[in-house]
């Protein structure tokens, strides 16, 4: 009886962890409110690496795609958020005047708002694989 009552907890655990971490049907996605479309997108992202970089007036952007997505607005994952997601590359000089190479970056827009940034560079397989499939699965608007 011990045995049966833990094999059910166990599998009532595993069937909601299923759920939360389902994504979004396309009856989701379609029904979904992504906010209003950001007219101004690539002066927004200008102006936010522009803090950020050493030399922002060197920075070279080229920008891929622009497309309605959602990514996950927890931890743990149990509700997603929509917005728009804008990918592309940067280009600017380091503190030694050369240029860093091209590096693509994803951003999640909500709101006029970047949510979430991802810029990786050559050394971060991980942040290049993240961006990498995120903007494959963007399509252009």
């Amino acid at each position: 009886m011990k045995k049966l009552l833990i094999l059910l907890a166990v599998a009532t655990f595993l069937t909601a962890g299923c759920a939360i971490f389902s994504r979004p049907t396309s009856h989701d996605l379609y029904n979904a409110d992504y906010g209003p479309c950001p007219d101004n997108h690539e002066e927004l992202i200008k102006k936010f690496y522009h803090i950020r970089l050493f030399d922002p007036y060197s920075a070279v952007y080229t920008f891929d795609k622009f497309c309605k997505g959602w990514e996950w607005s927890d931890f743990l994952k149990i509700k997603p958020r929509f917005g728009w997601i804008i990918c592309g590359t940067l280009n600017a000089k380091n503190r030694l005047g050369g240029y860093i190479g091209v590096s693509p970056f994803y951003i999640f827009i909500r709101d006029g708002r970047i949510i979430n940034e991802i810029l990786a560079h050559r050394e971060d397989k991980g942040a290049l694989r993240f961006v990498r499939d995120r903007c494959r699965s963007c399509r252009m608007w």
